[in-house]
């Protein structure tokens, strides 16, 4: 029988790694911004307009390295970079440390990072971020990129970014409109939303790599969930899929259906996803393996892993963001959300 899809496309990845993809700088306005200058109204840096790949396979972000301008995917956990590229933009690769052990992606050792300083977004620049490499041959996307963003030369989409990588900024994200914007995380607290009257507040937390997650109610459960900006479907493990819901590849409710990429997967049709204030969404999720040796257990956001290798259970993916429109609020710890068609 053929297994669920992975969640990501690591394995065996240590806190060490995580360590290494945090010693980011961060966008340089916002580390500049003296805390003196604190005000009520949002101070924006960026705003890019980004690209939804076709059936929501994949999101682009317009970025410029050394001057030239390049495209990376947005990734839910991960910072990578082709060696090719790598190449191409005059970086040298350095050794991963002995001490953070064997990375795998798709059964591809990775032994190897490099750093720029000089990416920016927009005219926004960013600072020092380290990305691991791909072996040369490995792809970047998981995806045939000419097929799920067409118009796109494939040569020029470089790597991926982990959204943790926007950190030390506030981050909004309306990909109905195509825009993601980053701000100052300096403001009062609260006063983020200008786009619709009525919004949601939800609280979240960061696991050690940096991502954020929050509780959502799926099909009448609490569960520990995150923003999986890597993935077109909504996704739910199969150790929570088996627990709260008796769902698994084969049972009943479960069907084999072809992925964004054209693969074939274990998909729940429609799942009632609810966010605090925001309209009921009926979901098609996608079963993806289960973390190893990971206990899931009641913990303040629903049923979750606790701190078992910074995975959690459910992840809101692309379809789901979408139709939704979100500000992180950093400093805050808090996500606000409305409708995409809000106002």
């Amino acid at each position: 029988m053929q297994q669920p899809t992975k969640r990501v496309s690591w394995e065996a990845l240590i806190v060490g790694v995580a360590a290494l993809l945090a010693a980011a700088a961060g966008p340089q306005a916002v580390q500049a911004a003296p805390a003196a200058a604190a005000q009520c109204g949002l101070q924006r840096y960026a705003s890019l307009d980004v690209v939804l790949g076709k059936n929501a396979a994949g999101l682009l972000l317009p970025v410029s390295i050394g001057g030239k301008s390049r495209w990376l995917a947005l990734d839910t956990r991960y910072s990578v970079m082709s060696a090719d590229a790598a190449a191409s933009l005059g970086l040298h690769s350095q050794p991963l440390p002995q001490t953070m052990g064997t990375i795998l992606r798709t059964g591809v050792q990775l032994t190897r990072y490099v750093t720029t300083t000089h990416l920016a977004f927009g005219a926004l620049p960013y600072g020092r971020l380290d990305f691991l490499v791909l072996p040369p041959g490995a792809s970047v996307l998981d995806t045939r990129a000419s097929e799920v963003f067409p118009g796109i030369d494939p040569a020029s989409i470089i790597g991926s970014i982990a959204i943790s990588a926007f950190a030390h900024a506030d981050l909004e994200l309306d990909l109905s409109h195509g825009k993601l914007a980053l701000y100052s995380p300096m403001h009062c607290p609260g006063q983020v939303v200008y786009w619709a009257q009525d919004y949601a507040t939800i609280a979240f937390q960061r696991d050690v790599f940096g991502g954020l997650y929050f509780p959502t109610e799926l099909a009448g459960q609490q569960i520990e969930t995150t923003l999986s900006v890597s993935q077109s479907d909504a996704s739910l493990d199969t150790t929570a899929a088996r627990a709260l819901y008796g769902l698994a590849p084969g049972s009943p409710g479960v069907a084999e259906q072809l992925d964004a990429a054209g693969d074939k997967g274990y998909f729940v049709p429609e799942m009632t996803l609810r966010l605090a204030g925001v309209p009921a969404i009926n979901a098609r999720v996608q079963l993806v393996s289960g973390p190893p040796g990971c206990q899931l257990q009641s913990q303040p956001d629903g049923m979750g892993y606790g701190n078992c290798g910074a995975v959690h259970p459910f992840g809101l993916g692309l379809r789901v963001l979408e139709g939704l429109h979100l500000y992180i609020s950093t400093d805050e710890n808090k996500m606000y959300v409305t409708a995409a068609d809000a106002q």
